[in-house]
């Protein structure tokens, strides 16, 4: 996997007990559930052999932790970087979506219709999320000439990155190109992104 370009991988922190409500977290310091922890180690046994050689992860425990259950298997140098955490949903912090589009009187319909400029109420938008998880890839990538790089984050911010990389408006039409679950690879060649595999399964 070495050469003149690198890899970044693109891994959603494991389960939590918010994500099985189906909350919105956000900025919540959540915690692992006990099947997001074994979700975790499971990753790591299959990303062993993966010739990754640098972890870098949101500052957000969620992912701290999901980065060291990987690591477990995996022995490699780890950094934290708070750009890469999830993005702020303010008001609408620990809400389900049905709840918010009960609720809300189609402000949900009418922030989604913005597509990157979508800006829940007190919280932050999706141009925003993008510059700082974008800034926090580059400085990463620069500090590990070569090196292949695993990335432990957020869906909302792995959707920016990669819907960034290939085009897309953000818009409720385009089906999400990320799932849960799944570990998105981009390579990186100095100059610019492109996406090598989407949605990588890493359970057995």
């Amino acid at each position: 996997m070495h050469g003149s370009k690198q890899l970044v991988g693109l891994l959603r922190h494991g389960e939590t007990t918010w994500n099985a409500s189906k909350r919105i977290q956000g900025r919540t310091d959540t915690d692992l559930s006990p099947a997001g922890e074994t979700q975790a180690r499971a990753w790591g046994g299959a990303l062993h052999s993966g010739g990754w050689d640098h972890i870098l992860c949101s500052s957000m425990l969620r992912a701290v932790r999901t980065a060291g259950f990987i690591n477990e298997s995996l022995g490699l140098d780890m950094t934290v970087d708070k750009r890469l955490m999830e993005q702020d949903w303010g008001e609408w912090t620990g809400k389900t979506i049905a709840e918010l589009r009960a609720e809300t009187n189609g402000e949900v319909e009418r922030q989604e219709s913005r597509g990157w400029k979508f800006h829940p109420p007190g919280g932050e938008d999706r141009l925003s999320v993008l510059h700082r998880g974008r800034a926090a890839l580059y400085d990463c990538l620069n500090a590990h000439p070569g090196k292949n790089i695993l990335i432990v984050a957020h869906l909302g911010l792995i959707k920016c990155l990669v819907c960034d990389i290939l085009g897309l408006s953000f818009l409720p039409e385009e089906p999400s190109p990320v799932k849960k679950r799944r570990m998105q690879v981009l390579e990186w060649d100095g100059q610019r992104f492109v996406i090598q595999r989407l949605n990588v399964n890493l359970s057995s």
